[in-house]
């Protein structure tokens, strides 16, 4: 099954374009993030192809149970209408870069 999956995922990525405008907006995509990356299908393909059973069954343990980040916006008045528990369990933080930092979700996985 998992194989069957990868397969048609690896197809996916180097099908050719079907149309001008599916080449258009890939390339555009491209051009608009600023990656200029023309071969960035046939790289996750080639990624994906590499890929085996145990890996992809050891990131999705590893995803399973990483740390989440939820945004709950409120007005000013929040905290001082719940105090600093309000009871859901949410937890205020600072700074998003340096809660992201301390979160160990990808490990030595290389992501590129």
């Amino acid at each position: 099954e998992f194989q069957t999956a990868r397969g048609a995922l690896v197809t996916r990525f180097r099908e050719p374009d079907r149309t001008l405008a599916e080449a258009f907006s890939r390339r555009w995509t491209a051009i608009e993030e600023e990656t200029y990356d023309w071969a960035r299908r046939a790289k996750l393909a080639d990624a994906l192809e590499a890929v085996t059973l145990e890996q992809a069954q050891a990131l999705a343990a590893r995803l399973t149970s990483a740390p989440r980040l939820a945004v709950h916006v409120f007005g000013n008045n929040h905290l001082a209408a719940f105090g600093e528990n309000d009871g859901s369990g949410s937890v205020a933080i600072d700074s998003w870069e340096a809660w992201r930092a301390a979160q160990d979700v990808w490990g030595d996985v290389e992501l590129q």
